[in-house]
C-alpha cells in the first residue's frame, strides 16, 4: 500500500527530528538548528492541515454558498443590479458526478466564494441605510463565519509559535 500524504509528511518530519536536528545540534550551528526546527514545525502544520483540508474546504464552501444565496435573494428583493455577479459563484461547479472533487478544485471554489463574499459585503455596505434591517441575518452569519475561520486558523498556527 502507498502511504498517504499525511504519512509521508510525518515520515519527513520524523527524519528531521531524529536524524537532522541532532546532527545540526552537535555541529554547533545554532542558526541552522533554528531553521531546521522551524521547517519541522511547518511540516507538522502542513500535516495537520492536510488531514482536515477536504472537510474544512467543504464546510467553508457550504457556509459561504448559504450566506451568498440568502444575500442574493435579499439583493434581488432590493432590486440591486449586483445580484447577477453573486449568483455566478453560486452555480455548482462542473464536476464528474462519480468522483469526489479534488482539494485543488475545492480550493479554487473556496477562493471564488471568498472573493464573491467580499463583493457582497462591499455591495451591502454601499446600500441605503433603510435596507439594514433586512440584511441583519446575513450580516450576523458573515460575522460568525469570519470568527470561525479566524478561530480555526489561530488554533492551527499555535503549534508554529511554540518551540
Amino acid at each position: 500500500m502507498r502511504p498517504t500524504i499525511a504519512e509521508i509528511l510525518a515520515g519527513i518530519n520524523r527524519t528531521i527530528n531524529t536524524v537532522a536536528l541532532p546532527l545540526i545540534l552537535n555541529s554547533g550551528d545554532k542558526e541552522a538548528f533554528v531553521e531546521v526546527l522551524a521547517a519541522g514545525k511547518l511540516l507538522s502544520f502542513v500535516e495537520s492541515r492536510w488531514q482536515n483540508e477536504f472537510a474544512r474546504l467543504i464546510h467553508e464552501n457550504t457556509v459561504m454558498q448559504d450566506i451568498l444565496r440568502e444575500g442574493a435573494d435579499l439583493l434581488r428583493s432590493a432590486d440591486s443590479a449586483e445580484v447577477s455577479d453573486l449568483t455566478v459563484a453560486l452555480e455548482p461547479p462542473r464536476l464528474d458526478a462519480s468522483a469526489l472533487p479534488s482539494i485543488s478544485t475545492l480550493y479554487e471554489q473556496n477562493v471564488i466564494l471568498k472573493t464573491t463574499l467580499e463583493k457582497f459585503i462591499l455591495v451591502h455596505a454601499s446600500m441605503p441605510d433603510g435596507s439594514a434591517r433586512q440584511f441583519q441575518s446575513v450580516r450576523c452569519k458573515i460575522r460568525e463565519f469570519l470568527k470561525e475561520i479566524n478561530r480555526s486558523d489561530c488554533e492551527a498556527t499555535q503549534s508554529l509559535l511554540t518551540f
